[in-house]
């Protein structure tokens, strides 16, 4: 269980993405965390004071995981990755594959990006990768896991996305409309998701909990959130 009086360290898998860049950014400047570091291909253009970088398959990579929590937010397209084979090596299994070392490591959280309607048994291939991986990092996972599962995610990606670009267009009209039972698929910004994984690493949820879209102003800040364990 979390200690919020007590500093931590943490680590970043995939902080050259959109979510992980505000996590990253937003960590470096949290009191409540000592260390941070970051594990992925490519090395973030942030430089703090307390931040190191590690990239995949380096000898020294293992030592990132000498943390108290894990923020993963890898996540490819399948445009992006070449086949649907090549997708769910990274988005299942090499997210899962993080949460085994973490857990052998001894770290006590992992904390993932997920999909707004992630199902292992859903017909549609891009949530039902989400769903597979979900399960794999709560079966092979740290004690604490949890999974932020957003909307449509808005901000500035270094990658321009087209489809998505004109999707990010298109919600500010449409989520005005979407309230009551629909306010669960309103787009949400990047920077809120990263403010929610953080709040819900500094609160004292216990074994699995799956954060839904409306719920992530639950967790911002240090508030202990009412728990959803499950």
């Amino acid at each position: 269980m979390s200690n919020p009086d007590s500093k931590r360290r943490a680590l970043v898998v995939g902080a050259t993405g959109l979510v992980g860049g505000q996590l990253l950014d937003k960590l470096a400047r949290h009191p409540a965390y000592e260390s941070i570091a970051t594990l992925g291909r490519n090395t973030p253009a942030a430089s703090h004071n307390n931040l190191q970088h590690f990239k995949f398959g380096e000898p020294d990579a293992d030592q990132a995981f000498d943390t108290d929590v894990v923020f993963c937010c890898l996540g490819t397209t399948i445009r992006q990755a070449g086949s649907d084979a090549a997708f769910r090596a990274v988005d299942v299994d090499l997210v899962v594959d993080i949460a085994k070392r973490a857990q052998a490591a001894g770290v006590a959280t992992f904390i993932v990006v997920s999909s707004l309607g992630a199902d292992a048994g859903s017909r549609n291939f891009y949530l039902r990768i989400k769903g597979e991986m979900e399960q794999g990092v709560v079966v092979s996972g740290p004690p604490r896991v949890g999974i932020i599962r957003p909307a449509l995610l808005i901000g500035q990606r270094d990658a321009f996305r087209p489809v998505e670009a004109a999707w990010q267009k298109a919600s500010h009209l449409i989520n005005p409309f979407l309230f009551g039972a629909l306010r669960r698929y309103r787009s949400v910004d990047a920077n809120d998701v990263a403010d929610a994984m953080i709040g819900l690493d500094l609160s004292t949820f216990t074994g699995s909990i799956f954060v839904e879209s409306d719920q992530l102003s639950r967790y911002s800040g240090r508030s202990d959130p009412q728990r959803q364990s499950r």
